[in-house]
C-alpha cells in the first residue's frame, strides 16, 4: 500500500488537464450508456430518469478528484482543483451535447416529438436538435460547475484523509 509521500513522486507525470479530460471522457461514456439504457427500457418520459444525469456527472467529477488525490497528494489546492472539475465538466458536457445533437438529428427523432409536447424551456413547437443539444450543454455545464465548487470545499482540506496522515501545507 502506497503512502502519501510515495504518491508525491507521481505528481510530475499526472497533470490536471490529462486527468480532467480522461475523467470527462469516462463520465460522458457513462451518460451515453445510461441514455441507451433509458431508451431501451422506455424511460424517456420520466423526469426522474432524466435527472439521474446530474448524479452521474457528480459521481464522475467526484471520482476524478479522488483519482487525482491518490496519484498526487491528499490536499488539492482550491483553484487547481476547481480547474480539474471545470475541465472534467467541459469535456463531458461538450461531448454529450454533441452526442445528443447527432442522436436527435438522425438516429431517433421521436424524442424530439416528446420534447415538443413536454418542454417549456426549449421553445415548444420550435424545438430542434440544436436547441436540445444547447439545453443539455447549459444544464450540464451549470450542474458540473456547481458540483465542482461544492466538492472543492471538501477536497481542498484533505477530505477523508487516511488514519495517521497529516494535512500537507499548501
Amino acid at each position: 500500500m502506497e503512502t502519501a509521500t510515495e504518491n508525491l513522486k507521481y505528481e510530475g507525470r499526472i497533470s490536471i488537464e490529462n486527468v480532467g479530460v480522461v475523467g470527462g471522457l469516462l463520465t460522458c461514456l457513462g451518460l451515453i450508456i445510461y441514455f441507451m439504457i433509458m431508451k431501451s427500457i422506455n424511460l424517456m418520459q420520466s423526469e426522474i430518469a432524466w435527472s439521474m444525469n446530474t448524479l452521474i456527472l457528480g459521481a464522475g467529477i467526484m471520482l476524478t478528484y479522488r483519482y487525482y488525490r491518490t496519484k498526487t497528494q491528499l490536499t488539492v489546492e482550491y483553484l487547481p482543483g476547481l480547474l480539474l472539475g471545470i475541465i472534467t465538466t467541459a469535456t463531458c458536457v461538450i461531448l454529450f451535447s454533441l452526442f445528443m445533437y447527432f442522436w436527435l438529428s438522425g438516429v431517433d427523432q421521436s424524442i424530439l416529438e416528446f420534447l415538443k409536447v413536454n418542454s417549456v424551456f426549449m421553445g415548444g413547437e420550435r424545438i430542434s436538435p440544436f436547441k436540445a443539444g444547447a439545453s443539455v450543454f447549459i444544464e450540464g455545464g451549470c450542474s458540473g460547475l456547481l458540483i465542482s465548487y461544492m466538492l472543492m470545499q471538501y477536497y481542498k482540506s484533505g477530505f477523508r484523509r487516511k488514519t495517521g496522515e497529516k494535512l500537507q501545507k499548501g
